[in-house]
């Protein structure tokens, strides 16, 4: 059965024929698609959330929306994220508006801040954000990598006052409680800095107002989560340090050495005697 029936008086005229036919074709389709994409995006231009891939999950999904309307609700701001199939175009910026586009195929993120955020927080946040947040993201985890940037913008939106570096829970120690010290703190940096120095691992530390939360790790970082009102201790320790302090030294910190500690009242001291325990058992020696 033929469809398609092409004149002419010599191979070459038909030949010519053909291939104008079919690009008259590819072009009327691709007309065809970008309407449809045009039409797609004016229907989605006032949503919040617009997942074109059809890739995100409920949860994330319900996740993503929350936070839009969170961002409304508590600080009049209007939220757009957009998962994208091809590539993300930067919109301009808008007072009220923030933005964040993804397009995992290209491993490419965009952000848009309103144009009353302070010059200086929007570019560190930009550059944070769209050259290196989503960096160790990419691929079967990207999507955890979204959720962890909401809540760093999130955290930036809520504090104005705390750096980029705690709001993306990446700073060695954050104390929610102001129950640390200026000495104590200047400790905590030390160990951290010797941790990553001599045994390349790196440490996180967080004292919350309520429950522990347990922030993104990866497979070199120690996390300490103390909550003192409600007594609760978390610890993980990465690969490494837990084949060297031993398996039952986690166990031991959350069970017996933290809750001790919250009994008396002086979780600092036991925060301080737990770093200088893990310092004697990786190195041999008292940590000062």
């Amino acid at each position: 059965m033929r469809f398609l029936k092409i004149g002419g008086r010599t191979p070459t005229e038909k030949l010519i024929r053909l291939l104008a036919t079919l690009l008259v074709v590819v072009v009327v389709g691709w007309a065809f698609w970008k309407n449809n994409q045009n039409m797609m995006e004016r229907v989605y231009a006032d949503k919040p959330f617009w997942d074109e891939t059809g890739s995100v999950t409920p949860q994330m999904r319900a996740f993503a929306k929350d936070f839009a309307r969170t961002m409304q609700e508590s600080y009049g701001l209007e939220a757009r994220l957009r998962i994208r199939r091809t590539s993300v175009d930067r919109p301009q910026p808008q007072t009220g508006r923030l933005f964040l586009g993804l397009c995992p195929a290209k491993r490419q993120a965009v952000f848009v801040a309103p144009l009353e955020w302070d010059a200086q927080r929007t570019q560190e946040l930009t550059e944070y954000l769209e050259h290196k947040h989503f960096e160790r993201h990419w691929g079967a985890d990207w999507q955890q990598g979204l959720k962890s940037a909401l809540i760093l913008i999130w955290n930036q939106q809520r504090d104005k006052s705390i750096s980029l570096e705690e709001a993306a829970g990446e700073a060695p120690l954050v104390d929610e409680t102001d129950g640390l010290d200026q000495t104590a703190r200047a400790f905590v940096q030390r160990f951290a800095e010797a941790l990553e120095r001599d045994f390349g691992q790196t440490c996180r530390i967080r004292i919350f107002q309520d429950k522990v939360v347990v922030p993104d790790l990866d497979n070199r970082t120690m996390f300490i989560g103390l909550s003192p009102s409600r007594g609760e201790a978390l610890v993980s320790f990465p690969p490494m340090m837990r084949r060297a302090l031993g398996q039952e030294f986690e166990r031991d910190m959350m069970r017996t050495h933290f809750p001790a500690h919250f009994a008396s009242g002086d979780w600092p001291l036991g925060l301080k005697t737990a770093l200088i325990q893990i310092w004697q058992t990786l190195a041999g020696e008292e940590f000062k």
